[in-house]
């Protein structure tokens, strides 16, 4: 797989190579109606369902976002923004999850509507 190629919030570019052993690859906007629970799971300091050893990722389209918005909606997320995510991975529109396992493989993706739903998809990924 190819590494994750785009910008960070401010401007300055990122490229990550997906190598740890989960990464959680969130594609979100912030003009989505549907992805506003999810950036405002994203954003919560509490309890996340998620397992603990995932590395999460919001990915937002870098065409499309106001950077200001995007900064204010990840309060803290780790978020990269690139068209080319969005093309490599096929995804048409968000909110679209997609777990990869040591930047090899795709182990699950689908659309979800909250951290529960991927944490459930996560689970039943994994222990298959």
């Amino acid at each position: 797989m190819r590494p994750l190629v785009g910008v960070t919030v401010v401007g300055e570019p990122i490229v990550h190579r997906l190598a740890e052993p989960w990464t959680l690859l969130m594609f979100l906007s912030t003009t989505c109606e549907g992805c506003q629970e999810l950036w405002d799971d994203c954003a919560e300091l509490g309890a996340s369902p998620l397992p603990g050893d995932l590395v999460r990722l919001v990915v937002t389209r870098r065409a499309d976002e106001d950077p200001a918005a995007v900064l204010e909606r990840a309060r803290g997320a780790t978020v990269v923004m690139s068209d080319e995510a969005w093309e490599d991975y096929g995804v048409h529109s968000g909110p679209f999850f997609v777990l990869v396992q040591r930047g090899e493989r795709i182990v699950t993706e689908g659309v979800a509507w909250s951290l529960d739903q991927i944490a459930a998809a996560v689970t039943a990924a994994r222990t298959t």
